[in-house]
């Protein structure tokens, strides 16, 4: 159906405007939470076409056209490669790179048949998707070759990269996690990647999730696909809402288990598109009738915080029987910060003392002091029932212990470069953040954790960078499997709590005075922040509310 006019003209001013503007965008990728550009622009920005070039254009004029038609991803960027020539239109990769800059890009002339353009580039996408972070900006220069051929000039030589600007980068691109296992088999561990919203994103989606995992993911995660597994026919169809995947003959060597497991890694993946509710699986076109597994791969975070006063503990939306058992221990500890794993059976408490363990379940419910070491850093409990604990100083070795104080493993390697402001495991156990400081520059940095078939650690991988920011402070902590939540301060010392992709972008929300520490449970809408005077403060409609006093400490169990 012929789309109306004024919907047409309508996104081609909005866009229009926004890759002209030369207005400065902020220099970080932070995001303030409330009304974005896409939620006003998306719909629109469906049925907006950039123009090919003009008779008789000038090489400034092909240069920008190029630009602007990097905004039409459909039928792989043709408009795009209207403007180049010869065997190089067909050649060009997009997918290369994709460069998100600060402001439209300034083009320089420098010579008759060659140009560059110039800009401070925020983040990278690279050719398998993954985002990459670039802090305030770094400077870049692509350079462009021309041709006139028949009398028209076209780009003879083009980098294989693209250049949008912030604002139409979040029109275009979205994030999805491709999801692969555990080395139990047990969880699903996310590896977030970005790609154009399309058609062919389904197909995208699948042929990354069976290329397998970015390399810093990949001893401490595995696939259900055999080695060497693809599509079968180079196309993910949607019918009904229901995906078919149609692979080739290497799969069929998994097991009825392992199909059983696809089909949940291909579900998980599939599903966050918006027509996406079922996949069935095929191989070589023959659809294979494959049962769902018979336990849930995904942990069911409780939506209960649970805060430490002076006072004991207390659950803040609900009664919980089992703080009333920590009570007591937190006393006798003088516990200022704790941890408490999934279930609420294990509770691992911080103070002078160091870190102390105490079940709350059973015949015993003594304090076992697995850490006494000096200046500790807020625990963690993994859901495999290990306790990690790490100093601040940069000499201090992560540990993993049991909960009567074994270590089972001990790491200090290249966190010694680094002084250890904070830490924290994500949910499912596969990855561990740290917020660490060198020569006055903070990082946020994110490992695997690579164990054992029965769960136990066995080494921590080389980090990834997630964000340098000197302004981040506080403790950080998972707020879903794929975003942790931090604070920042501005240059005047105003302290806002955000979240930070791993492997994505940064959101802002409004700011709370001298804050230290944010907790949510995977929504805005459950999120609190502590500051230093022991208030709470709670998110309704966007603004933060004094909720309760003197808090020491909150955290979701898990």
């Amino acid at each position: 159906m012929k789309q109306p006019k004024f919907r047409l003209i309508a996104g081609l001013v909005v866009l229009v405007a926004l890759l002209s503007s030369c207005a400065k965008l902020p220099t970080s990728s932070e995001v303030k939470v409330g009304s974005d550009i896409q939620s006003g622009l998306t719909a629109d920005y469906l049925y907006y076409s950039p123009s090919g070039p003009s008779e008789d254009a000038s090489q400034t004029d092909i240069i920008n056209g190029f630009l602007n038609a990097a905004t039409g991803p459909q039928n792989d960027y043709q408009v795009a490669r209207e403007y180049l020539a010869g065997n190089l239109a067909a050649e060009w990769n997009p997918s290369n790179e994709l460069l998100i800059a600060e402001a439209r890009p300034v083009i320089a002339m420098t010579g008759e048949t060659s140009a560059s353009i110039s800009f401070n580039a925020l983040a990278r996408i690279d050719s398998d998707g993954r985002y990459h972070d670039l802090g305030a900006g770094l400077k870049r220069v692509l350079n462009y070759e021309f041709t006139n051929a028949s009398g028209q000039w076209r780009l003879s030589g083009a980098p294989g990269a693209t250049v949008l600007v912030r604002p139409v980068f979040d029109v275009l691109f979205k994030s999805y996690s491709l999801y692969f296992y555990d080395k139990q088999n047990r969880y699903l561990i996310p590896d977030l990647r970005w790609y154009a919203t399309r058609v062919s994103t389904s197909t995208r989606l699948v042929s990354a999730l069976l290329a397998g995992p970015s390399v810093w993911l990949s001893d401490a995660v595995q696939t259900a696909f055999p080695s060497k597994t693809k599509l079968a026919i180079d196309s993910v169809t949607v019918e009904d809402g229901t995906a078919i995947v149609d692979l080739d003959s290497s799969a069929n060597h998994a097991t009825v288990y392992e199909r059983q497991r696809m089909l949940t890694q291909l579900t998980a993946t599939l599903t966050q598109l918006a027509n996406i509710f079922d996949v069935e699986i095929r191989i070589d076109h023959i659809p294979q009738k494959i049962t769902n597994l018979p336990y849930e791969v995904s942990l069911a975070t409780n939506p209960d915080p649970i805060v430490l006063t002076a006072d004991g503990f207390k659950a803040l939306t609900a009664s919980n029987t089992l703080m009333k058992e920590a009570d007591k221990a937190a006393a006798s500890w003088a516990a200022n910060d704790f941890a408490i794993n999934n279930q609420q059976t294990l509770l691992a408490l911080k103070s002078s003392l160091g870190v102390g363990v105490v079940r709350l379940t059973g015949a015993d419910r003594s304090i076992v002091a697995v850490d006494t070491r000096a200046k500790l850093l807020n625990p963690a409990i993994d859901p495999q029932g290990f306790i990690w604990t790490l100093g601040a100083q940069s000499d201090s070795a992560l540990q993993a212990l049991s909960a009567d104080g074994a270590m089972h493993y001990s790491l200090l390697g290249w966190l010694g470069a680094y002084e250890h402001k904070s830490m924290a495991i994500s949910r499912e156990g596969g990855r561990i953040a740290f917020l660490v400081e060198s020569n006055g520059k903070r990082r946020l940095l994110v490992s695997a954790i690579v164990r054992s078939s029965a769960g136990v650690p066995i080494s921590v991988s080389a980090p990834i960078e997630v964000a340098q920011n000197q302004f981040l402070t506080g403790a950080i902590t998972w707020i879903d499997d794929t975003t942790i939540g931090a604070i920042t301060r501005d240059a005047k010392g105003l302290t806002f709590p955000v979240y930070l992709q791993v492997g994505g972008e940064t959101k802002k929300f409004s700011p709370v005075a001298n804050a230290v520490s944010v907790a949510a449970n995977g929504i805005y809408t459950s999120a609190y922040v502590l500051d230093t005077s022991q208030n709470l403060f709670v998110l309704r409609s966007m603004t933060w509310i004094n909720s309760d006093s003197k808090v020491l400490a909150i955290h979701f169990a898990g």
